[in-house]
């Protein structure tokens, strides 16, 4: 008997423990996606305001560090920050296999996943199969 309720455990389990983990991932992505929004409506603010983008996190009107519990978040500006910017999201710990995107302060979102087409189709509010080095994109996400 006991053996029979330990091979249910182990059945449950193995079910169980994928679903867990890609509910875990999908909960990182939205937070990654609240996070590059928040960044993205920060930099429009601030171009209007100096009529360039911002070169680094501290410069916009928001307080986000340029690390949090899942991402490292970076900005890259071409220029002085006149001719565009793009906020890219590193994953770490147990999402350290995804990246987030948003080139040119647009309203363009990438998702690159280590070649897993199908994460990002789970992770992005929208899917488009990208190609090169992108898993998957989205134009005019929210």
């Amino acid at each position: 008997e006991l053996l029979v309720v330990v091979l249910i455990i182990g059945i449950l389990s193995s079910v169980a423990l994928p679903q867990y983990t890609k509910a875990v991932k999908k909960a990182r992505a939205a937070e990654a996606l609240v996070l590059i929004r928040a960044i993205h409506d920060a930099q429009e603010r601030y171009k209007m305001a100096n009529g360039k983008y911002s070169l680094t996190l501290e410069d916009l009107d928001i307080e986000i560090g340029s690390s949090t519990k899942n991402w490292d978040i970076s900005i890259l500006a071409w220029g002085d920050g006149t001719e565009g910017s793009s906020t890219v999201l590193q994953g770490k710990n147990s999402v350290s296999d995804i990246s987030f995107g948003n080139p040119y302060a647009s309203k363009y979102l990438q998702c690159t996943a280590n070649g897993d087409k199908a994460l990002c189709r789970n992770l992005l509010p929208c899917y488009m199969i990208g190609s090169g080095p992108i898993d998957g994109y989205c134009e005019n996400w929210p």
